[in-house]
Order: C-alpha cells, then structure tokens, then sequence
C-alpha cells in the first residue's frame, strides 16, 4: 500500500531505500561530523516544559549514538529535546525511552548510485539555466561572506522575520557553500550544505535572488548534488518540509501530529509547505518522516511545540505574515 503524507495536496510518497549503516544512522538536521574528541552543543532552554532544546551539535567522528545519548544525558539531566531526527535515529532513542513524534517529511536525493535521477522537465530546466551562470563551490572568505550577506537581502524573503535554530544561519567551519554566478560574478542563487553522516550531506540554506532568472536553483541543487556523488556521497538531504507528515499504510496520527496538521491549515499565509513541498518534490526525492524527540524525564505536549514556535521565531514570523496581509505595519519587525 502507498504511503499518506498528511499536510499536504500531494497524495504519496516514496519510501528511501535501506542504505548502509553509515548513512542510515544519522545525526539531527544541522547537527553536524567533525574531527574532534568531545561534542559541542548548542542549546535553549525552554522554561514552560523544563526541557533543554539542542538546536546544534558538532560531533565527533568517532561517536556512535549510543555515546551521544550518554552524553546528552549527562549534560541535560532534566532532560533535553531533539528536532529534525530521520526514523531511524529517532527509532532509537524510543528504544532508550524517548517520546518521538514526526513534525514533517525531509526530501532525500539518493546519490548512492550516481547523480541523482531527474525528470524530463528538471533535465530541460537544467538546460536553461545553464545558460544564464556557471555552479562553483565558493570557500568562505571575507569577500564571499559580504557577497552572500547580500544575496540574503536580495530574496524574496529578505525583509521577513528570520527564523531561528533551524538551520546554520552563515556557511562558516565544516559548512560549504556552493553559488550559482552570472557571467559577471554576480550572486544569483547560493546553497549550504553540511555533513551530518559518514556519507550524508543536508542543505542548510537555498537562497535565490528574487530578481535572477528561472530554472537557475534547479541548476544549483543538481550542480551540487553532482559534485558530492562524486565525492563519494551516499545521500542529499534537501530539508523538512514541516507539517506534512509521511504515514505508512493505515498507520494513525499521534494527537499532537494530528494538532499540528489541522493548525497548519491556518499558518499557510506565513509558511507555504504546498508550495515547499512542491519545489522539492520536483528532483524526485525519497521523502521520510522527520522526528521530534524528548529524553524520558518529560513527555512532548502543546506547551513544547508553542515553546518552539516562540524560540524558532515561528510565532514573529506568523504575526509579520498576518499583519501584511491585513495590511497593517510592518515596520517594527525591521
């Protein structure tokens, strides 16, 4: 039986295929691999629930996830929560007690046998874009962090509230950076992208200039998506597309996942996941589940998902989105 993706005017979804270990054990979206000895977090607290929100982790090489639970609970004892985990991983930590429930569905290019597929309409997409720049991995110097910093203003999303701890907001340390350049080396279209797995990559931030031409992001994606296969790369993630949640078979909704889709309804005029889902859905992506996990001193509850849409600046951006279509003032979102 097809699997339902609840949230959303799409129909089904492609289940990913079973990949090695390495890939298939992952770390938390934006949590990333890095040569070290111990792991770094970065955390909010959220006061109403009592949990520790871990937005970030750099995390060793050599750490398998049952050292990284060790730890987890031995920084956070009052316990801590994860956001942007694949099944699998959040799989396991259910086994050591956690509460898990899915928040969305991440779009996965398997890039395990090549670039990855792409349709007749992506391939001619491609085609055009070509015409218009050149894909080149940009390493991050000070010229290339101004040069960026303003191609962020120049999106159509610029002027809007910024959310917060969902993604590495700058491509600065293990991040990479990959733009698409006119002729004249001018910034029309910027992807990051960081290693969260032995041989898995997950895009950060797409950024497009709201005036550049057609088809260039579907040049980018597949121009990086190319380099990192052959690489060696097992898998692309492209990001959650939140409140579209994946269900197999006749598998219910939790009543918090059922919560979040019927509210999602009412957030479209701040946050399109039609319209994300759609984009992302034309590389022919495997979608899966994306989790949020609590440690075993808490369970999750309405309280923690309103905590995280105040600390994602989910709910600032909600009010700015709301007031413009109203058409009232903007300005003290500035």
């Amino acid at each position: 039986m097809n699997d339902v993706l609840h949230g959303t005017k799409a129909s089904f979804f492609q289940p990913l295929q079973q990949h090695a270990p390495a890939v298939r054990y992952l770390l938390p979206m934006s949590w990333r691999r890095i040569d070290g000895i111990r792991p770094v977090f970065n955390d909010v607290s959220l006061n109403g629930s009592g949990l520790t929100w871990v937005t970030y982790a750099d995390v060793p090489e050599s750490y398998c996830l049952s050292l990284l639970y060790d730890e987890l609970s031995a920084s956070y004892p009052e316990g801590f929560l994860l956001r942007g985990c694949c099944p699998d991983t959040a799989e396991f930590f259910s086994s050591h007690g956690c509460s898990i429930i899915r928040t969305g569905a991440e779009a996965v290019l398997d890039l395990s046998s090549g670039a990855c597929p792409a349709s007749k309409k992506i391939r001619a997409a491609i085609r055009r874009g070509r015409r218009h720049g050149t894909v080149q991995e940009i390493p991050m110097h000070d010229m290339a962090r101004e040069s960026f910093a303003e191609l962020r203003l120049r999106t159509a999303h610029g002027c809007k509230p910024v959310l917060r701890h969902v993604f590495r907001n700058m491509p600065e340390g293990p991040c990479r950076c990959f733009a698409f350049l006119s002729s004249t080396e001018k910034w029309l279209a910027a992807v990051t992208v960081s290693r969260r797995g032995a041989y898995a990559y997950h895009t950060e931030l797409m950024l497009r200039d709201r005036n550049a031409p057609g088809d260039i992001m579907e040049t980018l994606i597949s121009g990086v998506a190319g380099v990192l296969s052959a690489e060696g790369a097992g898998e692309l993630s492209l990001g959650e597309v939140p409140f579209v949640i994946p269900v197999q078979g006749r598998e219910p909704l939790q009543s918090l996942e059922a919560l979040m889709v019927r509210l999602a309804s009412w957030w479209k005029h701040a946050h399109d996941s039609d319209g994300l889902f759609a984009f992302k859905d034309k590389f022919q992506p495997c979608w899966r589940p994306s989790f949020l996990c609590a440690s075993r001193q808490r369970e999750l509850s309405a309280v923690v998902l309103a905590e995280l849409a105040v600390e994602m600046g989910f709910s600032s951006l909600f009010v700015y989105q709301t007031l413009k279509r109203i058409g009232w003032p903007t300005s003290t979102f500035s």
